[in-house]
């Protein structure tokens, strides 16, 4: 198995490439009539540039099969060994068999391919062999947002939620109107790269997010008491000293204001800054403004604030990555329950609809992948094709290039 990787920048000829290498392998066909092009599977990502392929295809061919010279035709000759004579008399034979047999011209969208492998496998991937395909991804997931807020009042834990979710926006300064907001996270739903993690939230309920709510809550207060006690210790001990802010190396930026918006629960201000570290590491801790007696005792000081430092530092060292994350959890679990509801709806939607949104076709096809060693839903089309030519490649997803390549 070998791959060829084309990689230049937008309208320096990817295509005309691909074009050509088509060419080159449908003309190289001996047989009569010619077969070769069946064996050629080319998959791009959008309707508008798979129609292009096809169209610049079948130009090209009856190009080469004309009397006419062209560039293509050269090049073909040059890069094959074939003379140009032959290339044309059998680019005619190609272009008459592709428009006899124009079903077998694979050339197409990568949900299309998807899709005629799932519409042919239904029974294999147990879904009802009449579903209907869904390809408007903002009306579905409308009609799951529509289902999500008729149950306001009537679900008294998602009522919460979504009150809650309403609040937290309002504190934003945001909108409190939240049906575009559950439209745009809710569209990660149909999102490959989303599965995964959706998959893993799928056995809670509303009442397990509050219940994590409350938890993160309690171990982000514990972390904010533990640090406040330390640096509220260390503003007592400076302020019966008699100590201004002022009198500290760095001055107002000095380790005198660092304890203080500490001890205010700034934890914006937890990183220690130029000032802060001179006073620990440099032993700079008297400032410019501090004379005779002031200068002693904030000298005498030192021994005492740096233990207050490295308290707040071991607190910091142990557990200020779990408070960061464990932070950004509870300002966001309302979100996570009204997603993982969201989903709900959805997949309750498109079952009394006996219908599939065309983003679960990677997916169905992964199941089956990833179980068997050798795909049974491949083993017919494995021997059809042994030619694979992907446009646009960078904008595959890794679901979907998990799935070409027991193909492939």
């Amino acid at each position: 198995m070998s791959f060829t990787v084309y990689r230049s920048s937008a309208g320096s000829g990817k295509t005309f490439t691909l074009v050509k290498e088509y060419l080159k392998i449908a003309i190289t066909d001996t047989a009569d009539p010619p077969r070769k092009f069946r064996n050629i599977l080319a998959i791009t990502f959008t309707n508008k540039a798979s129609a292009e392929m096809k169209e610049r295809i079948l130009k090209h061919l009856a190009e080469l099969s004309a009397a006419d010279d062209s560039y293509m035709r050269d090049a073909i000759a040059k890069e094959t060994g074939i003379d140009k004579a032959t290339v044309q008399k059998r680019a005619g034979k190609v272009l008459a068999a592709i428009l006899h047999h124009y079903s077998d011209f694979s050339i197409g969208t990568i949900d299309s391919f998807v899709h005629r492998i799932v519409r042919a496998f239904a029974y294999e991937l147990k879904l009802p062999v009449n579903f209907e395909v869904e390809t408007d991804a903002d009306a579905l997931l409308q009609q799951a947002i529509d289902l999500l807020i008729s149950r306001i009042g009537h679900d008294e834990q998602l009522t919460r939620a979504l009150v809650e979710f309403t609040e937290s926006k309002t504190d934003s300064e945001k909108s409190w109107k939240i049906e575009d907001d559950l439209h745009n996270f809710s569209s990660t739903l149909l999102k490959d790269e989303s599965l995964g993690h959706i998959e893993k939230l799928r056995g809670l309920e509303v009442a397990d997010f509050l219940k994590i709510r409350e938890e993160l809550a309690v171990a982000v207060t514990k972390f904010e008491r533990s640090v406040i006690a330390a640096a509220t210790k260390a503003c007592k001990t400076v302020d019966e000293a008699g100590i201004p802010n002022e009198n500290f190396h760095g001055g107002s930026r000095g380790i005198g204001t660092w304890f203080r918006n500490l001890a205010a629960g700034r934890f914006d201000k937890m990183e220690p800054n130029t000032s802060v570290l001179g006073s620990i590491h440099e032993n700079k801790w008297a400032g410019s403004k501090a004379k005779g007696s002031d200068k002693s005792a904030v000298e005498g000081l030192k021994d005492i604030l740096t233990s207050f430092y490295q308290e707040i530092q071991e607190i910091k060292t142990k557990d200020y990555g779990r408070y960061q994350l464990y932070k950004l959890m509870y300002r966001n679990m309302y979100s996570l329950a009204v997603l993982n509801e969201t989903e709900k709806m959805l997949n309750d939607f498109k079952s009394s609809r006996n219908i599939l949104h065309i983003s679960e076709f990677n997916k169905l096809i992964a199941t089956v992948v990833l179980e068997q060693p050798v795909p049974f839903i491949y083993e017919h089309m494995g021997e059809r094709y042994s030619h694979f030519l992907l446009d646009e490649f960078q904008d595959t997803s890794e679901l979907q290039w998990q799935n070409l390549l027991p193909l492939i």
